[in-house]
């Protein structure tokens, strides 16, 4: 990481919720440097290959990768760990630190969740969002609901449906896969 990148974060998005991956700064200081969760490179290599494991969920690289890295930092909040091995994942502050790079829809979405973001929907998939366009599309569901930030009519760009929220919620049915564009036509 350059160090006007991180004199940018030090002194323009202390307070804003960070993400750090894998081996963030390792090349160029260490991730003290950037990362406020303390890590220590893992003398346990067979971690390369092992899953993180999230609630029910598991993850990791695919391939053996090396060096790997375990949070050693009493004062974090660990929420992941490898399996039958050392946490993997914690918060600490406005930081997140998570040792693979693989990471599911779920972690995503809890990530984003505590760090304050507005969440559109619960259901993975590919979601675009602005002033004046909501777009999404899954493979999961049929049945969608989006949480919008207020109520409001939008317009189906594809089928030229119009659809009113209730309670800031947009509901609408879907061949899987297929994508919606929704136009913002009037708020409420």
């Amino acid at each position: 990481m350059r160090p006007e990148v991180k004199q940018f974060l030090r002194e323009h998005r202390k307070d804003t919720c960070k993400v750090w991956v894998y081996a963030p700064n390792y090349f160029t200081g260490g991730a003290e440097e950037v990362c406020s969760v303390r890590l220590r490179e893992t003398d346990r290599p067979e971690l390369s290959e092992a899953n993180i494991v999230y609630g029910t969920t598991t993850f990791g690289f695919s391939e053996p990768t090396a060096p790997m890295f375990a949070v050693d930092d009493p004062d974090a909040e660990v929420f992941a760990s490898y399996e039958d091995g050392p946490p993997a994942c914690a918060r600490k502050g406005t930081d997140f630190y998570l040792a693979a790079g693989n990471v599911p829809a779920l972690l995503w979405h809890d990530l984003a969740s505590q760090a304050g973001v507005h969440l559109y929907t619960d259901i993975p998939g590919s979601l675009y969002a602005d002033s004046r366009f909501v777009a999404f599309q899954t493979v999961h569901a049929t049945e969608i609901t989006l949480h919008l930030p207020f109520d409001c009519t939008v317009e189906e760009l594809f089928d030229g449906g119009l659809y009113r929220t209730e309670q800031k919620r947009l509901r609408y049915r879907s061949e899987k896969g297929a994508p919606k564009l929704f136009l913002i036509r009037e708020r409420h």
